[in-house]
């Protein structure tokens, strides 16, 4: 995770110390294609705004979808065959759990036919601040 360090720039001169913890990164859009600003440059994301990008990315993985982070990844993706509660559960777990950013995370996972709903819940590192998040995926 990247972690900023050097001097102020305009994305993070407002950010409190435990804002900036939680990383810069590069933006991606709705399409998950990265995404460009009005200087046809890279937009980046910072603080809270990363770690909810942070988390969407990490359930939109494929499992083993990244080479060098085979341990990140769920079956929640349109069309997958996987209807498990119970692994998809763990997929969740497992991929969110090692973000240092998060000092813990729970996860309900039901399959109501075609459909597989998500109630999860994620404690930001060092706030105590719980993130309820809650979808539904069509299988």
């Amino acid at each position: 995770m990247p972690i900023l360090r050097g001097p102020e720039n305009s994305l993070t001169k407002d950010m409190t110390e435990l804002e900036k913890s939680l990383g810069v990164d590069l933006k991606i859009n709705q399409d998950g294609d990265l995404e460009l600003n009005n200087l046809n440059d890279f937009s980046l994301v910072a603080g809270t705004q990363n770690a909810a990008q942070a988390v969407y990315l990490k359930l939109n993985i494929e499992p083993g979808g990244l080479v060098y982070h085979p341990e990140l990844g769920t079956s929640l993706q349109v069309g997958e065959k996987t209807k498990n509660a119970i692994e998809i559960k763990a997929q969740i777990l497992k991929s969110l759990s090692k973000d240092p950013r998060f000092d813990s995370v729970d996860a309900r996972v039901q399959v109501l036919g075609d459909v597989v709903l998500v109630d999860l819940r994620v404690t930001l590192a060092n706030t105590g601040i719980e993130v309820p998040l809650q979808f539904a995926v069509p299988t």
